[in-house]
């Protein structure tokens, strides 16, 4: 029954799209800061102290005067005082209560009385006293109020963790089509090899889209599917935005989501209706059948006729001579026919001529289960959600007239069926 069954679209990997997407990070991921990429020579840990990375080093070694962020052997008259004073008037007090007194009073009496009172008042008394007091008076006092505004924590982020990449292959979106991912671009630490999890973190409420390959065939949720595969896809069933991400795992190292990497990469891909009406139908059963009628004024409920006005389009005449003869190109569409349960089923017509459109969901078949079944439909009208209605059909044979669509000088206006007049059941032609 219909042109495309739901269940086999999914593999598709042709896209034909009209939308966008946009890279998120999820968390905001943390941005590595001053500290990026600074070692300190190997013999010293980097701290982040007035928006500058600055190396506080092991005994026996000394930050270079003119390059704070290497740390270098003691020599000379090294009086490796260390009076490390863990004192390093570093005050890393962090007085840095972004009162940024930070005087780095870098008294650097190269006495390194580094005072970095972080009062860096860049005092510079180059004393060159050699006398490389490595006194670094370091008082990492750890008054460090940890206030945070030392900016300590996020900006110290593991140079050990792997960092995902999504890519979106022909970035062309509309809706009823196929999006593959890359995660090919994803990086390594140590070149190990790289493990894939994608996953949804969120999706329109109306849509059942699943990753493929899935990890789990047994997953029908899509906020529970996910997938290892380095290039998955997915079907963008309906209309509206759905968030994808991605963490990677070294073989042999961290992950990506790990705490203290915090590196997960999502993307949003948005889309929407493609035409000037575009008929969204879904349902909460997976074993009933229920179809979309879209009917023109003058012509009737499961017409099929190539005769003016065109008839009823529908699974068995998905697409009617409407208006102008013969011009497909302002013809109605079924874009795809749903039997497998939930749907969607969708309706869209593009140039529609002044005329009055009348629009019918009917509980086409129950197999068996004879379950009452809640339809939703959705009515878009150049690009903007008119209408969004439910209602419960009881059984088979039961029909919900939702609205008509008034159309003139392109624009449209659509009109609701309220209570009893837009449901009627036991019977095969709801308008006789």
């Amino acid at each position: 029954m219909g042109t495309i069954n739901a269940k086999s679209w999914i593999p598709v990997v042709a896209l034909v799209l009209t939308g966008q997407f946009s890279c998120i990070n999820e968390d905001s991921i943390n941005d590595l800061g001053p500290c990026t990429n600074v070692e300190c020579s190997g013999h010293g840990t980097c701290s982040v102290l007035g928006g500058k990375a600055i190396c506080k080093c092991d005994q026996g070694y000394a930050p270079d005067q003119d390059h704070p962020t290497l740390c270098l052997p003691n020599s000379g008259d090294t009086d490796t005082d260390t009076d490390t004073d863990t004192d390093t008037d570093m005050d890393t007090d962090t007085d840095t209560d972004t009162d940024s007194d930070t005087d780095t009073d870098t008294d650097t009496d190269t006495d390194t009385d580094m005072d970095t009172d972080a009062d860096t008042d860049t005092d510079s008394d180059t004393d060159t006293d050699t006398d490389m007091d490595t006194d670094a008076d370091t008082d990492t006092d750890s008054d460090m109020d940890t206030d945070t505004d030392t900016d300590t924590d996020s900006d110290t982020a593991d140079q050990d963790c792997p960092i995902p990449a999504i890519n979106i292959l022909d970035p062309d979106i509309k809706p009823l089509s196929t999006v593959i991912l890359d995660g090919s671009a994803s990086k390594a630490k140590h070149e190990h090899a790289l493990t894939y999890k994608w996953y949804f973190k969120s999706v329109p409420t109306d849509s059942r889209t699943l990753l493929y390959p899935p990890a789990d065939p047994n997953v029908q949720s899509p906020l529970e599917s996910t997938s290892t595969s380095e290039k998955p896809n997915f079907f963008l069933d309906v209309v509206g935005s759905y968030i994808v991400c991605l963490d990677v795992c070294e073989v042999l190292g961290k992950c990506s989501s790990d705490k203290e990497c915090g590196n997960t990469e999502c993307s949003e891909v948005f889309v929407g209706p493609s035409k000037d009406i575009y008929i969204q139908l879904t349902w909460n059963d997976s074993k009933a059948d229920l179809d979309l009628h879209y009917i023109r004024q003058g012509a009737k409920y499961n017409e099929e006729t190539e005769d003016s006005p065109g008839g009823d389009c529908y699974f068995r005449n998905s697409s009617p001579d409407y208006c102008i003869p013969k011009d497909d190109r302002d013809d109605p569409t079924m874009e795809i026919d749903d039997v497998k349960g939930y749907g969607p089923e969708v309706i869209s017509h593009d140039r529609p001529c002044d005329d009055s459109y009348r629009i019918w969901v009917t509980y086409y078949e129950d197999n068996g289960e004879k379950n009452p079944v809640v339809a939703k439909v959705k009515v878009f009208i150049k690009g903007a959600k008119v209408a969004d209605l439910s209602h419960k059909l009881e059984e088979w044979n039961c029909h919900w007239h939702p609205g008509d669509i008034k159309w003139n000088n392109d624009k449209g206006e659509f009109i609701e069926i309220n209570g009893s007049d837009g449901y009627i059941c036991n019977t095969d032609n709801p308008e006789q």
